[in-house]
């Protein structure tokens, strides 16, 4: 006599997956709880390090790193951990960390009323990683490379948060949604945080990134980072 093996009925099917999502419904905010106060001290701590390495700098060239790429070996950063330096002069120098894993960013900064010690927050943020400040580029295109903190990039997904980049004009009114018919505005619309922009003139040009939501309005507070730079033929 043959003997069928018992299967899973629908409704047992259904329990199990109930089971499941309400377990990870548990688990992953405890996960994330856990992993963000690790995040965030990575985060000050690279910047910590990079207070040390702007020293080093201004005792060798009497003045503070103006961008990342002028502080070589001088600054190390962890993994997944981006370190932007903002602003040197003779005086002082500013720079933001983010890291890939968390919405909060992190700020550091000396001045004339000296040593702030790392500040962190959600708040929207958005930095050109390239080129960098004063880069020479020697090529038919120019590649941007954006990072951003505070909100969620979704490649590939319209109507969400995305980059507009505002070439060599300036940016439109704060509160007016960005116009789509100016040929000098970069939409990127899709979530992308990469692009390859051809075309631009021989000699310098400024880029200004300036964060909107899916309506293409800035965000509040602002989130806007611009760099400088000149195009060379080879």
């Amino acid at each position: 006599m043959s003997r069928r093996t018992r299967g899973f009925t629908i409704l047992e099917v259904a329990a199990a997956l109930t089971v499941v999502a309400v377990l990870a419904a548990i688990a992953v905010p405890l996960y994330l709880s856990a992993v963000e106060p690790a995040r965030v001290a990575t985060m000050k701590s690279d910047l910590r390090n990079l207070a040390v390495g702007q020293e080093a700098h201004f005792g060798d060239q009497r003045r503070y790193a103006a961008d990342a790429a002028s502080m070589g070996g001088r600054l190390q950063t962890s993994k997944n951990v981006t370190v932007f330096v903002d602003s040197g002069t003779v005086t002082g120098w500013g720079a933001t960390a983010t890291h890939s894993g968390t919405l909060t960013s992190c700020r550091i900064a000396y001045g004339h009323t000296g040593f702030q010690a790392p500040t962190c927050s959600r708040d929207p943020l958005v930095r050109i990683v390239m080129p960098g400040a004063g880069a020479a580029v020697a090529s038919e295109a120019v590649r941007f490379v954006l990072s951003t903190g505070g909100v969620r990039m979704t490649a590939g997904a319209k109507e969400t948060a995305h980059h507009h980049l505002f070439i060599d004009r300036e940016v439109t009114p704060f509160g007016d949604p960005v116009p789509h018919d100016d040929v000098d505005i970069i939409h990127l619309q899709e979530g992308e945080s990469e692009l390859w922009l051809p075309g631009l003139a021989t000699g310098p040009h400024e880029v200004i990134a300036v964060l909107t939501d899916g309506a293409h309005v800035p965000l509040v507070p602002l989130a806007t980072d611009t760099v400088r730079f000149s195009v060379s033929r080879r």
